[in-house]
Parts: structure tokens; sequence; C-alpha cells
């Protein structure tokens, strides 16, 4: 099933793009196994970043072989909002083993696979923000002082959205 979040940061494209080239795979894998929440070992892979106009775009995947841990595969799109601000998108095939799916249902997996990205998201933005700031320490350039907290969204890309709140409430009873 495929999810996507985004998020705004105030942070121009050329320092996330450094910072996201600087991420070693055991990061990478530490944010994507807090995200999964169950505690296996992930392997993670970003690769280079290719650009096309003036968007930015990463290939990302985590997996376990040994586990009913979902594979993620998808990519990190960077896209400039101002000069200071950049939207990071995650676009993911959340990828669960099939006896998982049958045991527990599509819908559940679904919301699963949105909390995970979403947390990854989350999780990622914090540790860019990091990274950037010791960028900056680093090269001796000023940087904006308390910087907005990111915005995190999540879309949803199928059906109706009342339908699936109705949907979720019928569950709930």
């Amino acid at each position: 099933m495929w999810v996507r979040s985004v998020a705004t940061l105030p942070s121009p494209i050329g320092a996330l793009v450094e910072a996201l080239g600087r991420l070693t795979p055991d990061t990478l894998a530490a944010l994507a196994q807090a995200a999964s929440r169950d505690g296996c070992h992930l392997t993670a892979h970003l690769a280079r970043p290719v650009r096309r106009d003036e968007i930015t775009t990463f290939h990302l995947r985590w997996w376990n072989d040994r586990s009913l841990t979902p594979a993620v595969g998808g990519e990190l799109a960077l896209r400039p909002t101002g000069p200071q601000s950049t939207e990071l998108a995650i676009t993911a095939q959340y990828r669960c083993r099939e006896a998982l799916r049958e045991l527990v249902g599509s819908t559940f997996m679904r919301r699963v696979a949105e909390s995970v990205v979403t947390a990854f998201l989350v999780s990622l933005v914090k540790h860019l923000d990091i990274a950037e700031r010791q960028l900056v320490l680093q090269r001796g350039t000023i940087r904006p002082c308390s910087p907005p907290t990111p915005t995190v969204s999540l879309s949803i890309d199928s059906g109706n959205l009342c339908e699936r709140v109705k949907r979720l409430e019928r569950l709930k009873t």
C-alpha cells in the first residue's frame, strides 16, 4: 500500500540535501527502527540524489528479511518553497508479509503504515535539523535562532476521507 507524508522545514534545500547525503546507513536504519517500534534490526539504504528542475529526490528503502516487519520502498523528495523553506515529502510503498495482512486486515495495516511513515518523517526532520545546525557551526555561518517548528501532514492516497472516517467509527463500535 502506498502512503505519503509531507513536512515543511525552515531550511534551504541545499543544506538539507547535504545533510541527507551525510546520513549513514546505520543512522537511517535507527530512524526507521524507531518509527517501526517493533524492536527488530533493520537494514536501510538512501540512494544518491537525483535532481530534476527544482525537485531533488532520494530513493529510500528499509527492510528486514527475518521477521514480519514490513519493508518500505519509496522516495524522499525535496522542493524549495522559499529561500529559507523546503518541503520534504515521503511517498512510499509499505509492503507487509501476506500472512500478516491476512491476520490483521488491510485497514489496520494501512493505519500502521501511515503511522510508521509519519513517525519516520518526524524523526528524520529532527535529525536533519540537528545535522544542519552542526554543519552551520562547523562552517561558522549564521542561522536564524529559534526556527519555527516544522509542520508535518499526512495524505492518504485512496478513498474519500469522509467515507474512511465513517468506516473507522463503525469499527470502534
